[in-house]
């Protein structure tokens, strides 16, 4: 499998340290993938390589950047369409970390940088994308279709109210109606990354963007009721997602 990464950063030594640890790493890996690396070292020139979206697998960005920042290039990059390329932030200031949610990075490396935290970010990074290669589901709609959807592309199932077995799915780029029952999914997707925060509905954990008192506001902007009975459990998995991106 090829990964396409870019590493922008306006300070070339970062670019040229951050090459290096994946050519070490894709050496000293024994899995069956290796990288493909492009270096930026202003965001206009990665904007200006993005002809479509999912360019590229993972970009690794430098924060501080002058004229666009690492941040703006990332909400750049997700209004043109990709919502899957993993970002990593790359700062020395760590204050930057809370702006990392508004465009769903997955994690954030702090300067210097140190080989050992790379190796633990980019471990998990393949396998985020290894894990959304595999976790594919047949939709069977209510128009006598069959739709193949990367478990990850859901952002939640809800139940119709006016109708009786229906569900509609919303996904990243698209929304499928099919007959079945919130129960009959949960079962299929497991609970690993899939709950039901309030009857009749099923959301991807993957996809919660903020979690307040009632309700949950999904990485699409939509905002869902959350009963009392999954406050804990929704919380706990959002607290190691956080984790996840400041460690």
């Amino acid at each position: 499998m090829l990964l396409k990464i870019g590493i922008c950063d306006d300070e070339p030594e970062y670019t040229t340290i951050l090459a290096d640890y994946l050519k070490t790493y894709d050496i000293d890996s024994e899995k069956d993938y290796s990288f493909q690396i492009d270096k930026f070292t202003s965001a206009k020139e990665l904007l200006s390589a993005y002809t479509k979206p999912e360019t590229y697998h993972i970009l690794f960005l430098d924060v501080e950047m002058p004229e666009i920042t690492g941040i703006e290039l990332a909400k750049k990059i997700r209004m043109l369409g990709d919502k899957n390329v993993r970002i990593v932030f790359v700062s020395h200031y760590p204050e930057y970390m809370q702006d990392s949610f508004d465009v769903q990075a997955f994690y954030y490396l702090s300067k210097p940088l140190n080989y050992n935290d790379f190796c633990i970010i980019i471990k998990k990074l393949i396998k985020s994308i290894e894990d959304s290669v595999i976790h594919k589901i047949i939709i069977p709609t209510n128009t006598h279709q069959k739709i193949i959807v990367n478990t990850d592309d859901i952002i939640y199932i809800e139940a119709i109210k006016t109708e009786k077995n229906a569900l509609h799915f919303i996904l990243k780029n698209d929304d499928v109606y099919c007959n079945g029952t919130i129960n009959e999914w949960e079962n299929k997707l497991g609970k690993t990354h899939f709950l039901t925060p309030y009857r009749g509905t099923l959301v991807n954990l993957n996809h919660i963007h903020i979690v307040e008192k009632t309700s949950l506001i999904m990485t699409n902007g939509d905002t869902l009721p959350l009963s009392r009975h999954y406050q804990k459990q929704v919380r706990s998995f959002f607290a190691k997602k956080t984790l996840n991106i400041f460690n």
